[in-house]
């Protein structure tokens, strides 16, 4: 035993806490463990977020568009052939936020290339004047819904206090797009965004050729509000570009707190803190978190069971081998003397490093030790580089050790044939053996359900792929996915956003595809997937049964219950980088029976969506919505959203805290079953504890609508880890109630 403890030690991992303990039989058995849960030192891993930073600054990627103007600018030469440059060159200066500079290029280009009458000229001529009506439309956004912002900008049907005052841009992105539909009829992007410029200005739908309009009561129905933007009364609207949100009691005052990032490396995780009286305190700087950077995502948990709040920053997607950025893990310090919370960086010493690009993870105790492991996504977009998943199982002193290669989910591992481009990871416990389980979405390829099988004989955690006799694997090419028990019959569903782009014709962008789903047309685009959990390991896709079978194209989204009915609603994120992507973020309540469409009461934003969190905010009984807006590029930011709920509380509610003695401190993965009257009717109702989709995080505080219940008779918490069973009876409505673990046994 003497060889083993010391690699043991060499891997920085106690003995008794070796979650990847395999037998000793012989050396090179042990040698191969020290290989497979790896934990790097510092010396081998750099760890200088500053200097990733300042690497990415300096790189041509597609979205360092400063820098990619200057090179383009430095190759252009008066010579002949410099043509197609000069059209890349006002792309990027429209991508950049520098708009008119690129109408300025673009218009240069036509005016030059249409003197010379040359046939072989109108495909690039059509594509500057596509990229020109495009700088027309996002032009009169800077002018007006971010230079002159409200409550109502950028919120469709538009309210006629958001109807563009400054109105030159979007009357020429009138004028452009009128070009495009005389040349090409079926060009549905741009009778799309033709609706969608008079809709600024509140000439739709009137002053629109009958031809080219579109009418659906997505545009044409004004209903009462559900929910108003109040980011700005409340301090929130802060501007940046795709990022993450997490909503969570971060100082344990009983108030939701909010952080967010932004996945531009020069801004700094903002952190806002519940005062309890209406309005938000920024509090980063206090906090200590002017020096943690970037963060596409990021995902909360309780790592070293303090009870406080600990969060996972993810960064590098979309950026290939420009995306070899590390994560970074938050410890909460908890409160000081003065109330004021703090967050120390301790990835390094937690040993989660590794630079791979990634915008997606899950915590979750695998292992049902009572502490909580990670497992992260990472994306293998470039050929010939393939970027391994990574498992992080929990050493229970601060530590962690990668075991993915052991627990057979080393995806994009050497040995696979394929690369795929993780977008998404979600956990649960699909099958109700007490093991949680792993849902993978990618966007090029197949998506992965692997079922826990618990330890093998050895002590070592092992999951099975169960794609295909899940009935799971598509390939769907999917991205924001998670799992929920949508229809409260105790077995977790699956929802995946369908994302590819491959089926986009002509170069066109979503919105090409969208136009036509408004006009009820046929069109390429995916469309979402809701599985059905069938309880016998296998799923089936219902999303046309229940009213889904739309476009989600989603970069981020969440679910909730925004009227307190007891079934589950969610709200989606739509768009991708192209500027064209303006199609509107949706809204879906579910009945018991189907998702109605309820995005024209409030929901309709035009700005692209990213992390969503559902919360009661302002703590008045009912969950509102705050989401992250904004894009990739440099140009594409927009401030964030806090859709406050505005529905009357006529539906009930519970309000939950877990805290888990033998299972983690917050009952992460824990199965709540609900029993209640609403009306006659007997009910059931089911919430697994997380932190909802891939992409945003809710609070893992659950809260969970009761329709017209008038108390609940039983409540039962089937707890994560310890697999025991709690149950409590006759609990009060409309109230916050702490648990903490016991057994019925």
């Amino acid at each position: 035993m003497t060889k083993f403890n010391s690699i043991l030690l060499a891997c920085k991992v106690p003995t008794a806490l070796f979650p990847c303990q395999l037998p000793f039989y012989t050396l090179i058995l042990t040698i191969s463990i020290f290989i497979g849960c790896s934990n790097p030192t510092k010396t081998e891993f750099d760890y200088d977020i500053a200097h990733y930073a300042k690497q990415l600054r300096g790189a041509a990627h597609p979205y360092n568009n400063a820098q990619r103007i200057a090179r383009q600018k430095a190759m252009l030469t008066p010579r002949m052939g410099q043509e197609q440059l000069a059209l890349e060159l006002g792309l990027e200066q429209i991508r950049s936020g520098a708009t008119e500079d690129g109408i300025t290029t673009l218009d240069s280009l036509i005016l030059a290339v249409s003197a010379r009458n040359k046939e072989y000229d109108a495909p690039l001529i059509q594509q500057a004047n596509i990229y020109r009506a495009m700088a027309y439309l996002r032009l009169g956004e800077q002018q007006n819904c971010i230079l002159n912002h409200s409550r109502y900008s950028c919120i469709l049907p538009i309210d006629s206090s958001a109807v563009y005052s400054q109105y030159e841009s979007a009357n020429k992105a009138i004028t452009s797009y009128l070009a495009l539909l005389k040349k090409d009829p079926n060009d549905f992007e741009s009778r799309y965004l033709l609706n969608l410029a008079h809709m600024t200005l509140g000439t739709y739908p009137k002053a629109i050729p009958k031809e080219h309009r579109i009418e659906n009561p997505l545009f044409t129905t004004k209903q009462k509000r559900i929910v108003e933007d109040k980011a700005m009364e409340k301090n929130m609207a802060t501007v940046g570009l795709a990022g993450g949100v997490i909503a969570e009691d971060f100082n344990g005052d009983g108030q939701l707190d909010v952080m967010t990032s932004s996945w531009d490396m020069d801004e700094h995780i903002q952190l806002f803190i519940n005062s309890g009286k209406g309005v938000f305190e920024e509090a980063s700087v206090r906090a200590g978190l002017t020096g943690i950077a970037g963060g596409l995502n990021m995902v909360q948990t309780d790592y070293n069971n303090d009870g406080w709040v600990d969060v996972l920053i993810l960064r590098g997607g979309w950026l290939g081998l420009f995306g070899k950025i590390p994560n970074t893990l938050l410890r909460n310090n908890g409160v000081n003397d003065n109330g004021e919370i703090s967050f120390t960086d301790v990835t390094v010493q937690a040993g989660l490093t590794g630079s791979y690009p990634t915008q997606t993870a899950v915590w979750a105790d695998f292992n049902n030790d009572g502490f909580m492991d990670v497992y992260i996504g990472n994306e293998s977009a470039v050929t010939g580089f393939k970027f391994p998943s990574q498992l992080f199982m929990n050493n229970q002193d601060g530590t962690f050790s990668d075991c993915a290669k052991q627990a057979q989910l080393e995806i994009n591992d050497t040995l696979s044939n394929k690369q795929y481009i993780i977008k998404g990871v979600t956990a649960s416990d699909y099958d109700n053996d007490g093991w949680m389980d792993i849902f993978v979405s990618t966007r090029n390829d197949q998506n992965f359900l692997f079922r826990n099988k618990g330890p093998s004989n050895e002590g070592q955690i092992l999951f099975e792929d169960v794609t295909k006799k899940s009935g799971l694997a598509g390939p769907y090419h999917t991205f924001t996915c998670w799992f929920w028990d949508y229809n409260n019959d105790g077995f977790d569903d699956i929802l995946a956003a369908g994302f590819d782009s491959s089926s986009f014709n002509e170069g066109k962008s979503i919105s090409h595809d969208f136009g036509k789903e408004m006009l009820g047309m046929e069109h390429d685009a995916q469309k979402g997937s809701l599985f059905k959990n069938n309880g016998d390991g296998t799923f089936s896709d219902v999303s046309k049964s229940v009213g889904l079978d739309k476009i989600l194209y989603m970069m981020g989204g969440n679910f909730g219950d925004i009227d307190n009915d007891g079934w589950l609603d969610f709200y989606c994120g739509n768009g991708d980088p192209d500027l064209r992507s303006v199609i509107p973020n949706r809204m879906f309540r579910f009945n018991g029976t189907t998702f109605e469409e309820i995005t024209n009461q409030g929901f309709a934003h035009i700005q692209k969506g990213h992390g969503i969190a559902f919360a009661d905010l302002d703590h008045n009984g009912n969950q509102d919505i705050y989401m992250t807006a904004g894009g990739f590029y440099q140009g594409d930011f927009y401030q964030n959203i806090y859709f406050e709920n505005q529905l009357p509380l006529e539906n009930n509610y519970i309000t939950l805290r877990l805290i888990g003695k033998q299972s983690n401190s917050f009952g992460i993965g824990s199965k709540i079953k609900l029993t209640f009257f609403d009306g006659k009717e007997k009910r059931m109702v089911y919430r697994r504890v997380n932190s909802g989709g891939s992409f945003g995080a809710s609070s893992l505080v659950q809260h969970i609508g009761l329709g017209q219940a008038t108390s609940i008779n039983k409540l039962e918490i089937f707890w994560s880890g310890s697999n025991h069973l709690q149950t409590l009876y006759n609990l009060d409505i409309n109230q916050f109630y702490e648990i903490t673990e016991t057994s019925d046994k």
